[in-house]
């Protein structure tokens, strides 16, 4: 499956220098697995649901800080 998601970024996602943060970016790729989860049935809310997936460790690279604007 594979999933996309837009996320706009707000102005506290950001530096003062305008680049958005490390924080800011797990927050994305927290929210988007959360939404992926929710889109292939594994629900933390679903009652009957017998399964999970946890996320346990993050291993980012980031080359390139994306800027605002």
């Amino acid at each position: 499956m594979i999933f996309e998601q837009t996320y706009t970024p707000v102005i506290e996602d950001f530096t003062s220098q305008g680049k958005i943060t490390l924080f800011a970016i797990l927050k994305i790729l927290e929210n988007a697995g959360n939404a992926h989860s929710d889109k292939s049935g594994d629900s933390r809310f679903a009652a009957a649901n017998t399964k999970a997936w946890v996320l346990t460790d993050w291993q980012i690279s980031v080359d390139e800080y994306p800027s605002y604007g």
